[in-house]
């Protein structure tokens, strides 16, 4: 992943991609140094940083993205945690939501994500950038971790899945089961067809975001 913060104050970068062409700029030099997804970003999440107004921070990305659409040759991942960034951005053609509050800080994201044919990423954070390094111990690192992403994983499938099944008692049986399997840390079925269910193939809405979860 290829990261492009459009932010005066990235911890990443120092700022250096603030305006448009610049931001172009290094996403085409990204991608021809190899990066598989570029991530475009318009907020720093800097340990201590404060939240900016998603009107600021769309003003921030989606002209990066108008201008990359088209011209990259692959995935264009949004940086946020608001759901109407995230839309926006998917407007202009972004593919995927990298929230790195893990659906946590905005209640319409889940919703978004499942509606829409982005893929999710879910980040792991203690509290939020503001408190995020208020208490940063840990006595089991690794489990803790595991732990989140269980909570996280179990609290957004069902909305994935409940969001592409046609509405049948036996699908909805199966969307628990496989929303179980999940949870236990197994491979969670193949994607679904763009517009059928995720079990039986009849007509539904969209498409599932989630193919494996581990």
């Amino acid at each position: 992943m290829g990261v492009v913060n459009v932010t005066p104050d990235s911890f990443y970068d120092g700022g250096r991609y603030a305006d448009t062409a610049a931001a172009v700029s290094r996403a085409l030099e990204l991608e021809g140094a190899g990066a598989d997804i570029i991530d475009i970003g318009g907020e720093s999440s800097r340990p201590g940083s404060e939240p900016v107004p998603a009107r600021e921070e769309r003003a921030r990305v989606i002209p990066v993205i108008e201008e990359l659409s088209g011209r990259l040759g692959i995935p264009i991942s949004i940086d946020t945690w608001k759901s109407e960034v995230a839309a926006a951005a998917l407007e202009k053609g972004a593919r995927i939501i990298n929230d790195i509050s893990a659906l946590r800080f905005d209640p319409a994201m889940l919703s978004l994500a499942a509606r829409s044919s982005a893929a999710c990423i879910l980040m792991h954070m203690r509290g939020d950038p503001v408190t995020m390094q208020d208490r940063p111990i840990y006595d089991d690192l690794l489990e803790e971790l595991k732990e989140f992403f269980r909570e996280r994983i179990a609290a957004a499938v069902p909305g994935f899945l409940h969001a592409h099944w046609c509405g049948a008692d036996a699908c909805e049986a199966a969307v628990q089961e496989e929303t179980k399997a999940t949870i236990r840390c197994v491979p969670l079925g193949r994607p679904a067809e763009k517009g059928r269910c995720v079990q039986c193939g009849a007509p539904s809405e969209g498409r599932v975001a989630f193919a494996k979860a581990y």
